[in-house]
């Protein structure tokens, strides 16, 4: 079990390396089959928008696949920067997100099959948590932000676009492999890319976050055209979060790297 704890006003930048990567922009549908299960919102969608107008301090919504192309955009008008809105997405492959996401609170993504941010993404929110492992509804409309159902073994979440929370907000990316070849900024919050299958997040309420990574990564995590990781955890990319801090963690089974 590996845990990191993690203080939000910590004085400090960092950066990494960036490296521009380009792709072949894929035909998407945009999100679709949105139901929501717990909390109160509508879901709206015109052309290329889809607008979730959330009337709940916590929501879950259950999506058919929740894809998007450059040119769609997703939008999450919620009552306040506490607010979460946890949107589950049950297709039998990962997430391809390369459109625009904008919320005024917290947006977690889960998907057991992984989730890919593409290079045309950009992600203006409050909080981000994109996460292979699933959580009950109790436990996320409760506050309890335990990530205990585990995805595929080989699931990865990527990113190769532009991510921004607020200012002490959280930006975490967490799968049995993980890669930034993207931006991601959290200045005076908390960055995270975090390798293991499952894990939880305690927002302690003090200016600390405590991460931990509740199971560890058994198999070789596989990339969004079917090859081997480079590695559980990488970053190619940038990430900033001055006057914050950044964690970078992987827990592995034993000869998870010899097989």
């Amino acid at each position: 079990m590996r845990s990191a704890t993690v203080n939000r006003f910590f004085r400090g930048a960092f950066c990494f390396g960036f490296t521009f990567l380009t792709s072949i922009q894929p035909l998407l549908a945009g999100p679709s089959g949105g139901r929501v299960t717990a909390g109160s919102s509508s879901i709206t969608q015109s052309g290329a928008t889809t607008t979730i107008d959330q009337s709940s301090d916590r929501l879950v919504i259950e999506w058919n696949s929740f894809d998007t192309n450059a040119s769609e955009t997703v939008r999450f008008n919620q009552p306040g920067s506490s607010a979460w809105a946890l949107n589950r997405v049950l297709s039998n492959s990962a997430t391809k997100f390369d459109g625009s996401l904008f919320a005024n609170g917290n947006v977690a993504i889960v998907n057991r099959h992984g989730i890919h941010f593409g290079p045309n993404s950009v992600l203006d929110v409050g909080g981000l948590i994109a996460s292979s492992a699933d959580i009950s509804n109790d436990n996320f409309m409760n506050g309890r932000f335990d990530f205990d159902r585990p995805g595929l073994p080989d699931a990865m979440v990527t990113n190769a676009g532009r991510i921004s929370v607020r200012d002490t907000g959280l930006a975490a990316l967490v799968a049995p492999g993980v890669e930034n070849s993207g931006y991601i900024q959290a200045n005076l919050g908390t960055g995270i890319l975090g390798a293991g299958e499952t894990h939880s997040i305690d927002f302690r309420g003090d200016g600390l976050i405590n991460f931990t990574l509740t199971s560890p990564t058994r198999a070789k995590p596989k990339k969004e055209d079917g090859s081997d990781a480079d590695a559980l955890v990488s970053n190619k990319g940038k990430i900033v979060a001055d006057g914050g801090s950044i964690v970078m963690t992987a827990s592995q089974a034993s000869r998870v790297l010899d097989q």
